[in-house]
């Protein structure tokens, strides 16, 4: 019967005909392209940068007051109606070889950052004005929108001029943080001053980076044409800024922290004094929020072999230079029977997964329906005593150690090693011969003031990591806080009951 059907003709298709079709929907989708604030006001900043005319001066102007921000970028191109016809146009762009080659980044932005906008633009030497308004940019009932702009007489003929305002703010815009980081960001154009930035009436400097020594130029080519340039140096000693090559397109930051495959500071603390710029004046593949470049892009491959060999001699230096504050046998001992601790306080939690909301415990955090507090808050604490002290929290079939929890945790267990690191970090995740590990900084001021502690101190450091929800969009500050108490508690009194010598 098989060999039957299998030789029949199947019929004709051709009258089948499917085709690609867009909703509008999707364009709301794409709002989601940001993590922050911050990084969607980077988006428009980075079109703002592509208006630019070689050699004269640009000048960016961020406004935040109340439940708007306004960005005037003055001096560049500035946009006429056949910009704004392309402007609207979701995908497409005129910007090969600039910033904005995606053609969604800007409108996306606006979208992330609020629900309605005004553009008013004059191209450079038109003597007329065009403004176009949206009420609510959220609203896709309609489908595609349509505008028809207001024209008004231009008030700078000679300058291109684009402002964006946007309001009924969806998000929170931290002025402080959106200042350092747009002087972190944008730091080679403000450092050269083709570009000029200023926020709320302040005129930002570069980003500054306090170096041991000199910078030492670097160069190579790529392709044969493309010349790739920048410098390396060390840190001075107790910088706050982390090491690593900072990484720029168009002379704005995609990467930092950037070792290019050779040993960086997990391997050893002396390697995070190496600094660096690479600066890239030409189109390599980015993502599309311009987070890190297309690491599997054959220009990046080349970069990164050439950028191997420049480190090198930097490594090898930095790798003979005596490790500073490492961890005495003592401390190591303490870390590694904390490790233990949390290992069997995990299982615990397991249990209470399993179970469902133990007698006293105020967050649901498992599939069953919580049990009823009783009203003495003795009584409740001696049950869980009586669980831990018997160890009947073993689950015989235990869920991932990363659902712990209504949210989805960061990770799994992970050993606790002491090591030296950065000042400013109190730990790192990291991996060592292979396993993912967490990393306690004997170099953070705490960690030397609580050595005779290091048992505690290390528990709850790894509250502090555990308690983080895997997707930060889904846990408010004010819920990691929650958690973290709730960890907390729970930990004291499992340590309490165990009599954990601490």
């Amino acid at each position: 019967m098989l060999n039957v059907l299998s030789q029949q003709t199947p019929k004709s298709s051709r009258k089948l005909e499917f085709r690609e079709q867009f909703s509008p929907r999707l364009i709301s989708a794409l709002y989601k392209n940001f993590k922050d604030a911050n990084s969607a006001i980077l988006e428009l900043i980075d079109n703002a940068i592509d208006d630019r005319i070689p050699g004269k001066l640009f000048v960016i102007t961020v406004e935040v007051h109340g439940n708007k921000i306004t960005i005037i970028n003055k001096g560049g191109k500035g946009m006429g109606p056949r910009e704004l016809e392309v402007f609207f146009i979701w995908g497409q762009s005129k910007k090969r070889g600039k910033l904005g080659r995606y053609g969604q980044g800007g409108k996306a932005a606006m979208g992330y950052l609020g629900k309605s906008w005004k553009i008013s633009t004059t191209k450079a030497g038109d003597k007329n004005e065009y403004i176009i308004e949206e009420k609510n940019w959220d609203d896709r009932s309609g489908g595609m929108k349509r505008y028809i702009p207001l024209v008004i007489p231009a008030r700078l003929i000679e300058d291109g001029v684009v402002q964006i305002d946007i309001w009924n703010l969806k998000k929170k815009i931290h002025k402080k943080e959106l200042a350092i980081e747009l002087s972190n960001v944008y730091r080679p154009l403000i450092q050269s001053e083709e570009v000029r930035i200023i926020v709320n009436g302040k005129r930002l400097m570069p980003f500054p980076i306090p170096l041991y020594w000199p910078e030492d130029k670097i160069s190579f080519k790529v392709n044969g044409k493309n010349n790739i340039y920048g410098w390396l140096s060390i840190l001075e000693a107790g910088s706050s800024i982390r090491g690593g090559v900072r990484c720029y397109e168009y002379g704005r930051l995609i990467s930092d922290k950037e070792f290019f495959g050779q040993k960086g500071p997990t391997y050893k603390e002396s390697l995070d004094s190496l600094i660096g710029e690479l600066y890239i004046d030409f189109e390599i593949p980015l993502l599309m929020n311009k987070t890190d470049f297309d690491r599997d892009s054959e220009s990046w491959k080349k970069i990164k072999h050439e950028m191997q060999i420049l480190l090198e001699p930097y490594i090898q230096s930095l790798l003979d230079t005596p490790e500073r504050d490492l961890p005495s046998e003592k401390e190591i001992k303490a870390v590694e029977d904390a490790g233990n601790t949390w290992k069997e306080f995990l299982k615990y939690l397991l249990y209470q997964q399993k179970e469902g909301t133990l007698p006293g415990l105020p967050i649901d955090i498992g599939q069953k329906p919580p049990t009823p507090r009783k009203e003495n808050r003795n009584d409740t604490e001696q049950e869980e005593m009586k669980i831990i002290e018997k160890s009947q929290y073993n689950p015989a079939t235990p869920p991932p150690l990363d659902k712990i929890g209504a949210r989805k945790r960061t990770g799994g267990y992970l050993r606790p090693i002491p090591k030296p690191l950065p000042e400013t970090d109190r730990y790192q995740i990291g991996e060592e011969n292979g396993e993912k590990v967490i990393f306690i900084n004997t170099r953070f001021p705490i960690y030397k003031l609580r050595r005779n502690q290091l048992h505690l101190y290390t528990c709850e450091t790894l509250v502090c990591e555990y308690a983080k929800s895997e997707d930060p969009e889904s846990q408010t500050v004010k819920e990691y806080i929650e958690d973290m108490n709730e960890m907390l508690k729970n930990l004291g009194i499992f340590i309490k009951t165990k009599k954990i010598k601490i």
